[in-house]
Protein backbone atom coordinates (compact mmCIF):
# COMPACT_ATOMS: atom_id res chain seq x y z
CA UNK A 1 0.00 0.00 0.00
CA UNK A 2 1.03 3.58 -0.39
CA UNK A 3 1.40 4.53 2.80
CA UNK A 4 2.82 8.68 1.76
CA UNK A 5 -0.98 8.49 0.44
CA UNK A 6 -2.79 8.01 3.46
CA UNK A 7 -0.94 9.44 6.45
CA UNK A 8 -3.85 8.69 8.94
CA UNK A 9 -4.57 5.14 7.65
CA UNK A 10 -3.51 2.22 9.84
CA UNK A 11 -2.77 -0.95 8.36
CA UNK A 12 -2.59 -2.82 11.11
CA UNK A 13 -5.14 -1.05 13.70
CA UNK A 14 -7.27 -0.06 10.89
CA UNK A 15 -7.89 -3.61 9.24
CA UNK A 16 -7.90 -5.53 12.57
CA UNK A 17 -10.63 -2.87 14.07
CA UNK A 18 -12.52 -3.26 10.10
CA UNK A 19 -12.48 -7.02 10.37
CA UNK A 20 -13.84 -7.30 13.43
CA UNK A 21 -16.66 -4.92 12.18
CA UNK A 22 -16.82 -7.68 9.15
CA UNK A 23 -16.58 -10.96 11.19
CA UNK A 24 -19.68 -9.46 13.58
CA UNK A 25 -21.82 -8.42 10.31
CA UNK A 26 -21.29 -12.33 9.22
CA UNK A 27 -22.26 -13.76 12.61
CA UNK A 28 -25.48 -11.52 12.51
CA UNK A 29 -26.27 -11.66 9.14
CA UNK A 30 -29.14 -7.76 8.43
CA UNK A 31 -26.97 -5.92 11.25
CA UNK A 32 -25.43 -3.03 10.22
CA UNK A 33 -21.59 -2.45 11.16
CA UNK A 34 -19.93 1.24 10.45
CA UNK A 35 -16.60 1.48 8.44
CA UNK A 36 -16.30 5.02 8.43
CA UNK A 37 -13.65 5.47 10.86
CA UNK A 38 -11.53 3.01 8.77
CA UNK A 39 -12.88 5.17 5.85
CA UNK A 40 -12.39 8.67 7.04
CA UNK A 41 -8.72 8.30 6.67
CA UNK A 42 -8.50 6.42 3.40
CA UNK A 43 -7.61 9.31 2.06
CA UNK A 44 -6.27 7.89 -1.51
CA UNK A 45 -5.59 4.81 -3.06
CA UNK A 46 -8.42 3.06 -4.77
CA UNK A 47 -10.70 4.71 -7.47
CA UNK A 48 -13.98 3.41 -5.44
CA UNK A 49 -15.51 4.35 -2.10
CA UNK A 50 -13.64 4.58 0.63
CA UNK A 51 -15.40 1.77 2.53
CA UNK A 52 -15.16 -0.23 -0.30
CA UNK A 53 -11.21 0.53 -0.53
CA UNK A 54 -10.82 -0.44 3.48
CA UNK A 55 -12.41 -3.75 2.62
CA UNK A 56 -10.90 -4.62 -0.28
CA UNK A 57 -7.18 -3.63 1.68
CA UNK A 58 -8.51 -6.39 4.17
CA UNK A 59 -9.83 -8.91 2.04
CA UNK A 60 -7.20 -8.99 -0.75
CA UNK A 61 -3.27 -10.14 -1.13
CA UNK A 62 -0.97 -12.05 -3.04
CA UNK A 63 -3.02 -15.37 -2.54
CA UNK A 64 -6.32 -14.76 -3.43
CA UNK A 65 -8.06 -13.07 -6.56
CA UNK A 66 -10.53 -10.68 -7.60
CA UNK A 67 -12.87 -9.41 -10.42
CA UNK A 68 -13.74 -5.63 -10.56
CA UNK A 69 -16.65 -5.61 -13.31
CA UNK A 70 -15.69 -3.79 -16.03
CA UNK A 71 -13.84 -1.23 -14.01
CA UNK A 72 -10.36 -1.25 -15.65
CA UNK A 73 -8.63 1.55 -13.66
CA UNK A 74 -10.00 0.12 -10.36
CA UNK A 75 -8.61 -3.32 -11.42
CA UNK A 76 -5.29 -2.03 -12.49
CA UNK A 77 -4.97 0.08 -8.88
CA UNK A 78 -6.33 -3.36 -6.94
CA UNK A 79 -3.52 -5.51 -8.75
CA UNK A 80 -1.06 -2.76 -8.32
CA UNK A 81 -1.68 -1.87 -4.22
CA UNK A 82 -2.74 -5.10 -2.73
CA UNK A 83 -0.64 -7.29 -5.54
CA UNK A 84 -3.88 -9.60 -6.06
CA UNK A 85 -4.45 -10.91 -9.20
CA UNK A 86 -6.93 -10.65 -11.35
CA UNK A 87 -9.01 -13.26 -12.87
CA UNK A 88 -12.34 -13.86 -14.80
CA UNK A 89 -15.40 -13.36 -13.26
CA UNK A 90 -16.53 -17.27 -13.14
CA UNK A 91 -13.11 -17.99 -11.18
CA UNK A 92 -12.61 -14.67 -8.73
CA UNK A 93 -12.87 -15.36 -5.07
CA UNK A 94 -13.66 -11.87 -4.67
CA UNK A 95 -16.14 -9.66 -6.85
CA UNK A 96 -16.27 -5.77 -6.86
CA UNK A 97 -19.53 -4.59 -8.31
CA UNK A 98 -18.89 -0.58 -7.76
CA UNK A 99 -22.37 1.67 -8.01
CA UNK A 100 -22.43 1.71 -11.73
CA UNK A 101 -22.50 -1.19 -12.49
CA UNK A 102 -25.32 -2.44 -9.64
CA UNK A 103 -28.13 -3.02 -12.50
CA UNK A 104 -26.10 -5.94 -13.82
CA UNK A 105 -25.77 -7.61 -10.26
CA UNK A 106 -28.43 -10.53 -11.62
CA UNK A 107 -26.17 -11.35 -14.71
CA UNK A 108 -23.11 -11.43 -11.92
CA UNK A 109 -24.56 -13.82 -9.18
CA UNK A 110 -25.52 -16.28 -12.17
CA UNK A 111 -22.08 -16.17 -13.16
CA UNK A 112 -19.91 -16.49 -10.36
CA UNK A 113 -18.05 -18.95 -8.39
CA UNK A 114 -19.92 -21.32 -5.61
CA UNK A 115 -17.40 -23.41 -4.58
CA UNK A 116 -17.92 -27.39 -4.73
CA UNK A 117 -18.95 -30.01 -2.32
CA UNK A 118 -15.47 -30.91 -1.46
CA UNK A 119 -14.30 -27.07 -1.26
CA UNK A 120 -17.41 -25.39 -0.47
CA UNK A 121 -15.43 -22.19 0.98
CA UNK A 122 -14.56 -21.85 -2.77
CA UNK A 123 -17.64 -20.05 -3.18
CA UNK A 124 -17.25 -16.14 -4.12
CA UNK A 125 -17.43 -12.97 -2.25
CA UNK A 126 -19.69 -10.05 -3.88
CA UNK A 127 -18.70 -6.57 -2.72
CA UNK A 128 -21.63 -4.65 -3.75
CA UNK A 129 -21.80 -1.02 -3.49
CA UNK A 130 -25.23 0.57 -3.07
CA UNK A 131 -27.06 3.52 -2.17
CA UNK A 132 -28.20 3.35 1.63
CA UNK A 133 -28.29 0.07 3.76
CA UNK A 134 -31.42 2.66 5.41
CA UNK A 135 -33.85 2.67 2.56
CA UNK A 136 -35.82 0.14 0.30
CA UNK A 137 -38.45 -2.14 0.66
CA UNK A 138 -38.61 -4.78 3.27
CA UNK A 139 -36.86 -8.34 3.36
CA UNK A 140 -37.19 -10.31 5.53
CA UNK A 141 -34.18 -12.48 7.07
CA UNK A 142 -33.88 -15.89 8.39
CA UNK A 143 -31.19 -18.09 9.25
CA UNK A 144 -28.07 -18.77 11.73
CA UNK A 145 -27.30 -15.60 13.54
CA UNK A 146 -31.03 -14.73 13.39
CA UNK A 147 -32.43 -15.96 16.18
CA UNK A 148 -36.30 -14.94 15.12
CA UNK A 149 -37.08 -13.46 11.87
CA UNK A 150 -35.08 -10.29 11.15
CA UNK A 151 -36.86 -7.69 9.25
CA UNK A 152 -34.60 -4.97 6.67
CA UNK A 153 -34.62 -2.31 4.34
CA UNK A 154 -33.75 -3.87 0.83
CA UNK A 155 -30.75 -1.52 -0.74
CA UNK A 156 -31.08 -3.46 -4.11
CA UNK A 157 -33.88 -3.01 -6.29
CA UNK A 158 -34.04 -5.78 -8.94
CA UNK A 159 -35.15 -9.45 -8.56
CA UNK A 160 -31.65 -10.34 -7.36
CA UNK A 161 -33.69 -11.62 -4.44
CA UNK A 162 -34.87 -14.49 -6.45
CA UNK A 163 -31.84 -15.27 -8.09
CA UNK A 164 -29.91 -15.33 -5.12
CA UNK A 165 -31.72 -17.81 -3.42
CA UNK A 166 -31.73 -19.97 -7.11
CA UNK A 167 -28.03 -19.67 -6.86
CA UNK A 168 -27.50 -20.83 -3.39
CA UNK A 169 -29.97 -23.28 -3.44
CA UNK A 170 -27.55 -26.40 -3.23
CA UNK A 171 -26.17 -25.52 0.29
CA UNK A 172 -22.96 -25.82 1.23
CA UNK A 173 -22.60 -24.27 -2.61
CA UNK A 174 -23.52 -20.63 -2.69
CA UNK A 175 -21.67 -17.33 -2.56
CA UNK A 176 -21.49 -14.37 0.24
CA UNK A 177 -22.37 -11.12 0.21
CA UNK A 178 -21.01 -7.54 1.16
CA UNK A 179 -23.42 -4.79 0.85
CA UNK A 180 -21.63 -0.90 1.59
CA UNK A 181 -23.35 2.12 1.63
CA UNK A 182 -22.52 5.62 1.15
CA UNK A 183 -22.48 6.55 4.44
CA UNK A 184 -19.64 3.64 4.42
CA UNK A 185 -22.20 1.39 6.00
CA UNK A 186 -22.05 -2.90 5.57
CA UNK A 187 -23.95 -5.71 5.93
CA UNK A 188 -23.37 -9.46 5.44
CA UNK A 189 -25.22 -11.72 3.89
CA UNK A 190 -23.58 -14.98 4.09
CA UNK A 191 -24.96 -17.95 1.68
CA UNK A 192 -26.54 -19.78 4.96
CA UNK A 193 -29.10 -16.94 5.01
CA UNK A 194 -32.85 -16.95 3.61
CA UNK A 195 -34.04 -13.63 2.35
CA UNK A 196 -37.35 -13.14 1.50
CA UNK A 197 -39.51 -10.17 -0.19
CA UNK A 198 -41.58 -8.69 3.58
Amino acid sequence: MCKENNMNFDMVFDIQHAYRQVVHAFAYPGEIVSLKQEADRLEAGLPCRAATGVLLYMLLDADTSFHAVEEEQLTDSIARLTYCQSCSLETAAHVIVTGKHRDRLCEIMQKVQTGTLEDPHLGATLLVECDSLQEGYELILRGPGIPHAHTIASPLNSDWVEVRALVNEEFPLGFDMLLIDADANCMALPRTTQVERG
